[in-house]
């Protein structure tokens, strides 16, 4: 799958999650980040072999791991959803 293949893939994944900010890392990955008023962070990194590294800091609860696409951890979508339900 090509590089845009998988940003597409991810993103397609997320459609029904505020767009986060994105941005260059400097180790050439693409950077994913959400946040929100209620101080809930969500950060994931997103490699051209469709690794993605991710990490959550929510009001109670936190967590962190990796996943190739087109995995879709259950343990990263939960983080995902309770972030929505955190976003005023």
């Amino acid at each position: 799958m090509t590089e845009h293949g998988l940003v597409t893939l991810f993103l397609k994944q997320l459609s029904d999650i505020e767009t986060p900010e994105i941005c260059l890392e400097e180790d050439g990955e693409l950077g994913f980040d959400w946040f929100n008023a209620s101080n809930c962070t969500i950060t994931a990194s997103l490699n051209v072999s469709g690794r993605v590294s991710w990490a959550a800091l929510l009001p109670n609860e936190k967590g962190y791991g990796h996943f190739t696409l087109p995995e879709w951890p259950q343990d990263f979508q939960h983080m995902l959803d309770v972030y929505r339900e955190t976003t005023p």
